[in-house]
């Protein structure tokens, strides 16, 4: 299904750049995504510790894949591309449930984990592990709220004119 442009903001010069800048965007994505990839795999498999590890660092890395997304949703917006605002919402709303998910095997294995730490490093293990884990949290609920908004956005024009139409009151009819 071809993508069918909303009204561009911005000129058609600039029109030409925006599949290049959303490119651009989806490889850092993937390469955030490789670099995780690679990271899980050179980590030996074992027990909880491992699992805390790479779930915490899929979580330290949601900062970066909400500002990607975000960025996406926005140059779509300007560019006027529906499809890049529409895969960017349906992402968001993907990864936001999936650290949502994932948080409460993140908390047990934090829990787990925790318990083999020496004693002099525990303190700033327990702030790191829960400021991690509160950030994700935060990062989920933000990735719905923007996806569901970027879906909504996404909308055809039709689609859009249709909810807007009667909308409001009209001063000055019966």
């Amino acid at each position: 299904m071809a993508s069918t442009p909303t009204a561009p903001l911005l000129s058609g010069r600039s029109q030409l750049l925006f599949p290049a800048i959303v490119g651009i965007f989806i490889v850092a994505i993937l390469s955030a995504v490789v670099d995780l990839g690679v990271a899980a795999l050179a980590t030996p498999a074992v027990g909880p510790q491992y699992r805390f590890q790479v779930v915490g660092l899929l979580f330290a890395s949601a900062s970066q894949f909400t500002v990607l997304l975000a960025l996406i949703a926005v140059v779509g917006t300007l560019g006027g591309p529906r499809l890049a605002v529409r895969g960017a919402a349906l992402a968001a709303l993907a990864f936001g449930g999936f650290l949502i998910v994932l948080l409460p095997f993140y908390a047990l294995d934090f829990l787990q984990s925790r318990r083999m730490v020496n004693q002099n490093n525990l303190k700033g293990f327990t702030l790191a592990g829960m400021k991690t884990g509160a950030f994700a949290a935060w990062f989920a609920v933000m990735l719905l709220w923007a996806g569901w908004r970027a879906f909504q956005a996404s909308r055809g024009t039709d689609e859009t004119e249709k909810r807007m139409k009667g909308q409001g009151l009209v001063v000055g009819q019966e």
